[in-house]
């Protein structure tokens, strides 16, 4: 048991004695880790010398110096100077020029470390006479990129690391290398600003560069290849990217695209596919914290159109074929004339659209496709064979159940209200043929409600809201005179047509309700502005009902107030009778009609439309008025050419849309 404690304290002594070396020894073994502190010279404002020695250079891993202001609590206040593996045995220096302050006495120690035990001779002091005063003359290259070295020179920086620190704003940073003129850092890349003041820091202070230091801004010089396709792969050169190819963005029109790769002299970027299709090409690139619009132009190589239809109808899906257009279909734009059609699928090679509903005053169209600010225009014009072609799609009136129109000399007139809400006049409205024209008439009504109709040479308006108020008008002298009133009770959207000069007038509502008036019909001779009462029509519960008008017989129909509308009735004015004809599949109402080359036809609430053959009695489904369902609208033939226009559509509300029948 003795010989056991006497083994262990015999190690402990032998442990203490390489740990805490004599210094006073005269000849230590050089075999023996052992480390002294020597002295300490100091220089008036510039620096303080610190002078150790060292045996046993072999075991040691590390050696240095520390030096502090406290020896209360080495461990914590004191400055660490490493010095590394000594190289050989002997004296050994360090020239601290930073961190001491003149007057100051401060205490320090050589060091060792042999394995995980740190070996120190004993502690010396100095008074300090002050560090020298960092200071930055320039920095190189002029221009910095994050995450890379630039180089700052100046003097008294010292030679250790420990001592300085190194800040760009308010980010501190690694550096690389430290000597009394020159600090090698790296540009940290959580800096804020492109442009930053470097600023180094020790405990004599803070020392700025005398100009803000600036980050290179991104340049390009060129594309590869110059000529580019959508969803492609474009090398864009230049200066001044960003190596992490996340901290750089390539917007094409505000388009952010996808970045493959990047180094400091290019970018590998896809062309985004959703660019618009007719905006000019503008390029911004972010990098190095800086965002800059690009003058350089990229060129999309155009589109090149190949085949398509050239005979279509409004709505019809069509198949263009081709090359270059933009693989995202949704972003190429097709046009027929100047409207912009549907684009349904595609990809670069073919788009598959719907003909545009639009107005084609002459029955045609040109073809054009437009990618990313460039065009095609197809060879061939486009002809629309709809039976029922819109001419024009903003009519300069508003009509929605108005008084109607009529047809004097081959002129055609609408009588209509205005598209502005503001202006309450109603207005004339004659139509020119040729030219597919308005010209504007004025009229002493506001707000006309009613229904019109004419004989050869004048037109006569029954107005709903002024009791039983019956006008004329004189398309030669522009004139309009009140006439004898209508007789009978006071209504509003009565039947009205004219056979042989006259005018006939009967049936429709209880003025400002919804009650049928199911009598009263009249005669008006214009020669003796008089009315005669006939007999009261078969007919009930009709609003504003139709009339076609043959040369021996009046068609009435439609008008349905309710589900019973659907009768036809033919009626003699010779002898004032009345005659129940073959009925409508359905009830009707806010319908239009007209003749046309011995046969009438009507439409409303939907775009099938009915041709009518008086001779055979038979009604049977004619060509679609377009391909809305419309109700309210008007109606008039003029040379052979019947024409259709406002209303209400479905589900787009008031329209301006005006059609021709090209049967």
């Amino acid at each position: 048991m003795n010989e056991n404690i006497f083994s262990k304290i015999s190690l402990v002594m032998l442990f203490s004695l390489l740990l805490f070396s004599c210094e006073d020894s005269e000849t230590p073994d050089p075999k023996i880790p052992i480390v002294s502190t020597l002295s300490a010279t100091v220089k008036e404002n510039e620096s303080v010398t610190l002078v150790g020695e060292l045996s046993g250079m072999n075991e040691i891993s590390n050696h240095g110096f520390w030096f502090t202001a406290d020896t209360s609590d080495w461990n914590n206040s004191a400055e660490k100077v490493d010095l590394g593996k000594p190289a050989s045995n002997g004296r050994f220096e360090k020239k601290i020029f930073q961190g001491i302050l003149s007057g100051k006495t401060y205490y320090f120690k050589a060091y060792i470390k042999v394995n995980s035990n740190i070996i120190f001779g004993k502690a010396l002091s100095f008074v300090s006479r002050g560090g020298k005063f960092a200071t930055i003359s320039h920095v190189e290259p002029e221009k910095g990129h994050l995450e890379e070295e630039i180089q700052i020179f100046g003097e008294s920086f010292g030679n250790d690391s420990g001592f300085l620190s190194v800040y760009f704003d308010d980010i501190g940073s690694n550096y690389v290398t430290i000597t009394p003129t020159k600090i090698s850092a790296v540009i940290p890349p959580a800096i804020k600003s492109h442009q930053f003041t470097i600023r180094l820091v020790n405990n004599l202070g803070i020392v700025d560069a005398a100009y803000p230091y600036s980050l290179g801004t991104p340049e390009v010089t060129g594309f590869d290849p110059p000529e580019a396709r959508l969803g492609e792969p474009i090398i864009i050169k230049g200066n001044h990217f960003d190596t992490e190819k996340t901290r750089n963005e390539v917007r094409f029109n505000e388009i952010s695209a996808e970045i493959i790769s990047s180094s400091r002299n290019e970018i590998v970027a896809i062309l985004p596919p959703n660019l618009a299709a007719s905006a000019e090409l503008e390029i911004e690139i972010s990098a190095q914290l800086q965002k800059v619009k690009i003058e350089k132009k990229i060129n999309i190589i155009p589109p090149v159109i190949e085949s398509y239809p050239t005979q279509v109808r409004v709505m019809d899906i069509i198949e263009i074929k081709g090359k270059n257009f933009n693989p995202g279909f949704g972003a190429n734009k097709v046009k027929f004339n100047e409207h912009e059609a549907k684009i349904i699928d595609g990809n670069s090679e073919f788009l598959l659209v719907e003909v545009p509903d639009n107005a084609y005053p002459n029955g045609v169209a040109n073809l054009k496709i437009l990618v990313a600010g460039q065009e095609a225009i197809g060879n061939q014009t486009i002809e629309i064979k709809d039976e029922w072609l819109m001419i024009d799609q903003d009519l300069p009136f508003s009509f929605y159940a108005s008084p109607g129109t009529f047809v004097i000399n081959n002129n055609a007139y609408v009588m209509a209200n205005s598209k502005n809400l503001n202006d309450n006049k109603t207005s004339l409205w004659q139509f020119n043929a040729n030219t597919f024209s308005w010209t504007q008439i004025a009229t002493p009504f506001t707000n006309a409600t009613g229904v019109i109709a004419h004989n050869s040479s004048k037109a006569y308006y029954f107005s709903n809201g002024e009791n039983g108020k019956f006008w004329e008008y004189d398309p030669s002298l522009d004139k309009w005179t009140q006439k004898a009133d209508l007789p009978g009770a006071r209504r509003e959207d009565p039947m009205i047509f004219s056979f042989d000069e006259k005018i006939y007038v009967g049936l429709g509502r209880v003025f400002n309700t919804a009650n049928a008036i199911n009598s009263g019909f009249y005669e008006y001779n214009p020669l003796s502005d008089s009315w005669r009462k006939l007999g009261d029509p078969p007919i009930t519960n009709r609003f504003k009902p139709n009339a076609f008008v043959f040369d021996s017989k009046i068609i009435v129909f439609n008008g349905a107030a309710d589900s019973g509308g659907n009768t036809v009735f033919q009626y003699n004015p010779s002898n004032d009778s009345w005659e129940e004809l073959t009925p409508l599949e359905e009830p009707r109402s806010g319908t239009f009609s007209f003749v046309m080359n011995g046969k009438g036809y009507t439409s409303s609430g939907s775009s099938n439309s009915f041709e009518y053959n008086p001779f055979t009695d038979q009604w049977i489904p004619s060509f679609p008025m377009g391909y809305k369902y419309r109700i309210a609208g008007f109606s008039f033939v003029v040379d052979g050419k019947a024409y259709i226009g406002g209303g209400d559509t479905f589900p787009e509300g008031g329209t301006g849309e005006f059609l021709i029948f090209r049967k």
